[in-house]
Parts: structure tokens; C-alpha cells; sequence
């Protein structure tokens, strides 16, 4: 992922398009069906990381073998009507207005943002290390939700063929959250805003498209 940024008059602008569908989500015949019954989003995500940032020092005042730099503090906000990005830095007064896309151009979606993950933002290498309340609520909420839906749908796969060489013929090595030496015991959702949302709506994705070819 990379992050973008236009400034204009001292304003940096998103280059976000506001009026994309979500991840997976269908043009027509209402919300795919992993989106029903799920728990509202809040109007922010929020969370915070660091950068550390070199010093410079003259060579007379280094030690051997040691650096010196600065932890620069940061609040990433992602506001979630619009979709866009604001990025809060501790020496800054002003927000600055940021998108964060992947490789091909595509934006990032709310359902990808968790903590531990990793993203690049103005150029920088930047892992989301804490989450504020609410959206650690939101995040814990759906993956309990979501992961309920994926194990609804791995137990009726299972009537039809072999859950475990279906998962690798859609392209995952195993099931996310499932241990790989004990696969029969029941998934545990971490907690404190760490479940990877996107990795069960994929997983959730393939098992429901997998079902619907037996159903037809």
C-alpha cells in the first residue's frame, strides 16, 4: 500500500473516491450477505503509531555503536462517510488529509484497518499500534459476528465435501485464526482491536460462493 497527497495552497487533499462500493459488496440485489446484521460502524477509526525519526549529532558527541533520534507520535483518523484519511502528528497544529491505497490504486476500506496492521504512509513504513475505544469496540464486534458467519458456513461445507482441501483450492494455506496442528478446535478472535476484519469477509467470500456451486 502507498500513500498520496496533493498539497494546494497549504492544504494537503485527498485523492479518495468517495462514491466507491465497499470491498465485495454487489451493484444490485442489496448488501452481500457477510454485510446483514452487522453493527454500526462508528463515524471515525482511530489509531495511533510512532515514527522514529534520526537526529542530527555532531560525531564528537556520539557514543560508539549508538544513534540518536526522535519518536514522533501520530494519530491516524479514517473518517468512515467519506472515506478518507486525516493524519495527526504531535509537532504539527493541522491535520493533514491523506488517501492510502494499494498497489493497483485501489483505496483502503475500513474492514482492512486493524491494529498490528501494516501500512505506507508518506512514504513511511508505519504499523497501527493502538486503536481508540470505539473503534476497538467495532473491530472486536464484527470479527465475533463475522467469524460466527464463517463457521456457519464451513459447518454446512462440510456436508458436501472436505472443508480443509476446499480452503486451499480457494487460495488460503488455512482458515484465518485457526491453528494450524488443531484445526478441529473452535477459532478464538483476538481482541483489542487486532482481528483482521478483511481476511474473514475473503474467507467468507469464497465459502458462500463454494456453497452456493452444491446448492445450484
Amino acid at each position: 500500500m502507498r500513500t498520496k497527497y496533493q498539497q494546494q495552497n497549504n492544504v494537503f487533499t485527498s485523492r479518495f473516491r468517495p462514491g466507491d462500493a465497499l470491498e465485495g459488496e454487489e451493484e444490485s440485489g442489496g448488501p452481500p450477505p457477510w454485510r446483514v446484521g452487522a453493527s454500526g460502524i462508528p463515524d471515525k477509526l482511530v489509531f495511533n503509531s510512532w515514527w522514529n525519526e534520526e537526529v542530527a549529532t555532531p560525531p564528537e558527541l556520539q557514543r560508539s555503536g549508538t544513534g540518536m533520534g526522535v519518536r514522533k507520535q501520530l494519530q491516524l483518523v479514517f473518517a468512515t462517510g467519506p472515506e478518507t484519511f486525516q493524519l495527526f502528528l504531535d509537532d504539527h497544529k493541522t491535520a493533514v488529509a491523506i488517501a492510502i491505497e494499494h498497489a493497483d490504486g485501489s483505496p483502503v476500506r475500513p474492514h482492512e484497518l486493524f491494529v498490528g496492521k501494516k501500512l505506507d504512509i508518506l512514504g513511511r513504513p508505519t504499523t497501527l499500534r493502538s486503536a481508540g475505544a470505539k473503534t476497538i469496540d467495532w473491530i472486536d464486534s464484527e470479527a465475533k459476528r463475522l467469524l460466527r458467519r464463517r463457521e456457519w458456513l464451513v459447518e454446512e461445507l462440510s456436508k458436501f465435501c472436505e472443508v480443509p482441501k476446499a480452503v486451499h483450492e480457494m487460495g488460503f494455506s488455512q482458515l484465518y485464526l485457526n491453528r494450524q496442528n488443531a484445526p478441529q478446535r473452535a477459532a478464538m478472535c483476538p481482541i483489542g482491536g487486532q482481528a483482521n476484519l478483511q481476511r474473514l469477509v475473503d474467507e467468507i467470500d469464497a465459502l458462500e460462493e463454494r456453497l452456493r456451486r452444491y446448492r445450484s
